[in-house]
């Protein structure tokens, strides 16, 4: 009876996960222009063309010692933006998963969110492949503590 109970379990579970692979590939999207939504990268990118036309306006006016201290604030901000977009990429897959989690989350119940998370980290760190064919392959990959313990890597 309890050899039973679990394989029922299993079952249920490996239908659920399915149905979140099902979810995930029909609905997880990103497109080019979401670099421009992410707000650290938009937030710099206005800043830095504000400060860069008020340099090209106020430069050739200013005397040669402000001149100077100004270009060196101004690489100064250079290098602040450089450092932001260096560490653009992993920030972005966070703000790509936890969007994309948002929004499929809604079709799922509480105690699947996890998984779903799981499936949304596998989907954004290879998005030309459909986890339905790698799940035909890879079904290891595809048990719940296996992507829990992906999830936490």
């Amino acid at each position: 009876m309890i050899a039973n109970q679990e394989k029922e379990k299993l079952e249920t579970s490996e239908e659920s996960v399915l149905r979140l692979i099902e979810l995930v590939d029909k609905n997880f999207a990103w497109k080019w222009y979401d670099v421009f939504r992410f707000s650290p990268f938009a937030i710099n990118l206005f800043f830095m063309t504000f400060i860069a036309l008020l340099l090209y306006f106020y430069l050739p006016l200013a005397p040669l010692s402000e001149r100077i201290t100004i270009i060196l604030v101004f690489f100064g901000l250079i290098l602040a933006f450089l450092q932001v977009v260096a560490s653009m990429p992993k920030l972005f897959g966070f703000y790509i998963i936890d969007r994309n989690h948002k929004t499929i989350s809604k079709c799922v119940n509480e105690s699947e969110r996890i998984l779903l998370k799981a499936l949304i980290t596998m989907k954004y760190k290879q998005p030309g492949f459909l986890l339905a064919e790698t799940y035909q392959r890879y079904k290891s990959l595809f048990e719940e503590e296996t992507l829990v313990k992906n999830l936490y890597e």
